[in-house]
């Protein structure tokens, strides 16, 4: 982008430049603009060292959530996530907190699925109700069948995507499209159970809106950061903290030099495609 502007768009500010990039102005007679699609890049690393050691653990834990749902349907049973807690750490082992936090992910993520779905198509039955009065869920159907189902096939077509990049089968990254909205909802949730089940961790990097994600019924991972506070790390926090300090360092330099006004807007425009003055940067360092 940078040497297009050099070339081409000197008579524009590089952010008007990129405003009219990225909005695909027709100003600009760029052809190959419409075929530009924007993408969110997701960094995932499998906890297993294989695809199919993976997929194994997988297939274990999804039919041990199934007989659990299966069983609630069968008895008519409302439950809360406490029960559902109960019931994995009878049924796949664990410690209180990971099942505590698996259930909580499962039901809302079903019930977020549920939704989707729904809003999708008129002829779907919800598998999964809540009941305000009693404060409880219900499984409804057998529709639960599909969601477990959807979960073990969706996971093989998102580690199998023919985007997909990395030098490992155990940690690579791949690219979402963001056109279209209901993939990126399911993509996900099927990211949060997959990592509740503790199977990866993934990173998502190029979204709209800059947003930190704070599971408050994660009880596991708060109990870690209270734990050991020093080691929680938060990216995107440390990016905007980075960001704020170049920008005062930027803007300190610019004024104490007493520069002018062409080479004060000359600054302006290096600093936005990322070429900061040394002294600028020492400045950083050294706060």
């Amino acid at each position: 982008m940078k040497g297009l502007w050099e070339g081409r768009f000197r008579n524009l500010s590089f952010p008007q430049f990129k405003y009219k990039f990225h909005s695909k102005d027709d100003g600009l007679r760029l052809d190959f603009l419409n075929y530009l699609l924007p993408v969110l890049q997701i960094e995932v690393s499998l906890k297993a060292f294989n695809p199919n050691g993976f997929f194994t653990e997988l297939q274990r834990q999804l039919d041990k959530v199934a007989g659990i749902l299966g069983a609630y349907a069968k008895e008519r049973k409302y439950f809360t996530i406490d029960d559902v807690a109960t019931d994995l750490r009878k049924a796949l082992g664990g410690d209180k907190y990971y099942c505590e936090n698996l259930a909580s992910i499962l039901v809302y993520s079903a019930d977020n699925y549920d939704r989707i779905m729904r809003k999708h198509s008129n002829f779907y039955n919800r598998f999964i109700t809540y009941n305000e009065s009693k404060e409880r869920y219900s499984i409804q159907n057998s529709s639960y069948a599909g969601f477990i189902d959807w979960i073990r096939i969706d996971s093989r077509h998102l580690l199998n995507q023919s985007n997909r990049m990395g030098e490992s089968d155990q940690n690579f990254e791949m690219f979402l499209p963001k056109v279209n909205r209901e993939r990126i909802e399911k993509t996900f949730i099927l990211l949060g159970i997959l990592e509740a089940f503790g199977l990866l961790l993934y990173r998502v990097n190029g979204g709209d809106n800059p947003e930190i994600f704070l599971r408050i019924n994660s009880r596991l991972q708060i109990e870690r950061n209270l734990q050991d506070p020093m080691n929680y790390k938060n990216y995107i926090l440390e990016n905007v903290h980075l960001r704020h300090k170049i920008s005062v360092a930027m803007l300190t330099y610019l004024f104490k030099n007493q520069v002018d006004n062409e080479t004060f807007w000359e600054h302006i425009e290096n600093y936005f495609l990322g070429n900061i003055p040394d002294e600028v940067l020492a400045e950083v360092q050294s706060i």
